[in-house]
C-alpha cells in the first residue's frame, strides 16, 4: 500500500478539524470507495483505504488528537484504545490498521 501522502487522481483529500467533520464527509461520500481494507494514521492527518488502494484522505485528524478514536471505530478499525495516541515505531512514517466488516457480528439482529 501506498504512502498516504502519495494521493493519486481518484483520491479523495479532505480538511477537516473534528470527527464530526470527518463523519459527514464520510458519510456523504463512502459510496466512491469499495469494501474499505486499511487505515493509515499520522501525526494530523488520516487515510481510508479500500480494497483497490482508492484513499479517502483526512487532513486535521491524526494520532495526536482525541477524535481519532472515534473515527477508526466508526471505520471498523482493529485498534487498542491505549496506544492509539502514541507515535509510529521508529522509521515508520504512519502507522497501519486493519478495517474489518462495519458491524460485529450479529449487532443488528433484534432478539
Amino acid at each position: 500500500m501506498a504512502n498516504p501522502k502519495e494521493q493519486s487522481v481518484g483520491d479523495i483529500g479532505v480538511k477537516v478539524a473534528s470527527f464530526e467533520d470527518c463523519w459527514e464527509v464520510f458519510k456523504h461520500r463512502q459510496t466512491e470507495l469499495s469494501a474499505l481494507s486499511k487505515a493509515f494514521v499520522e501525526e494530523t492527518r488520516t487515510a481510508i483505504a479500500d480494497v483497490n488502494g482508492k484513499k479517502m484522505v483526512f487532513d486535521g485528524v491524526g494520532y495526536v488528537h482525541a477524535d481519532i478514536k472515534k473515527l477508526l471505530s466508526a471505520v471498523g478499525a482493529a485498534f487498542n484504545p491505549q496506544f492509539v495516541a502514541n507515535p509510529p515505531p521508529p522509521g515508520a512514517k504512519h502507522k497501519e490498521y486493519s478495517l474489518s466488516v462495519r458491524y460485529p457480528w450479529a449487532q443488528d439482529r433484534v432478539m
